[in-house]
C-alpha cells in the first residue's frame, strides 16, 4: 500500500485479511477508503456498513446505509427488491443489537409492505416482542409461526415461554 495507494485490489485484500484477522477497526477503515475511492459502487456503501457494524459502531452503520440508500433514486430500487428487502432486515438487525429494539419493530412494521422474507419477518418480530416483554403480542406472533410450523421445536418453546409456561413445550 505504501508504493500503490489508491490500489483497490491491494485494499479489498487487506480488507480481507482485516476481517479474517477480527480487526474490525481496521477493517471498517479500510473498506472507508474503498468507499471514497468509488463511491458509485453498492457493495462498497454494504459492505462499509457492515465492517463499522462489526466494530460495533452501530449507529454509524445505520447512517451508511441511510445515506447510501439516499443515493438511490427510487425506494426499493427496480428490479432490487429482494435485496432492498434484505438491507430492510439488516438494518433491523443492527438496531436490534445496538439496544433500540423499539426502532426495530418500527422499522420493521413500516417497511412490512417490502420485506421478501416473510418467515424472517415473523420471527424477528416474534423475538423482538419477546425481549420487550410484551409477551401477549409475543404470544400472538409465535403461535402464528407455529400454526405455520408445528414442528419447530423452538418456536413451540418460545410460545410456551411467552405464555409463562416455561419447561413446556405442548404448545
Amino acid at each position: 500500500l505504501r508504493l500503490e495507494k489508491g490500489n483497490a485490489q491491494i485494499m479489498r485484500d487487506l480488507a480481507l485479511l482485516q476481517a479474517q484477522c477480527h480487526d474490525w477497526e481496521g477493517f471498517a477503515e479500510t473498506r472507508r477508503e474503498l468507499l471514497v475511492l468509488k463511491p458509485s459502487g453498492r457493495q462498497n456503501w454494504i459492505t462499509f456498513a457492515v465492517a463499522t457494524h462489526l466494530a460495533g459502531r452501530h449507529a454509524e452503520a445505520l447512517d451508511i446505509v441511510g445515506k447510501y440508500e439516499k443515493t438511490l433514486e427510487q425506494l426499493p430500487p427496480e428490479g432490487e427488491e429482494y435485496e432492498h428487502s434484505e438491507l430492510q432486515m439488516y438494518k433491523a438487525m443492527v438496531m436490534e443489537e445496538g439496544g433500540d429494539k423499539e426502532g426495530a419493530l418500527k422499522l420493521l412494521a413500516e417497511g412490512e409492505a417490502h420485506i421478501v422474507d416473510r418467515l424472517g419477518l415473523a420471527e424477528t418480530r416474534a423475538r423482538l416482542l419477546a425481549e420487550m416483554g410484551d409477551t401477549a403480542g409475543a404470544a400472538e406472533a409465535y403461535r402464528a409461526l407455529v400454526d405455520r410450523n408445528p414442528d419447530h421445536r423452538g418456536y413451540n418453546e418460545a410460545l410456551c415461554e411467552a405464555k409463562g409456561l416455561a419447561g413446556d413445550a405442548a404448545g
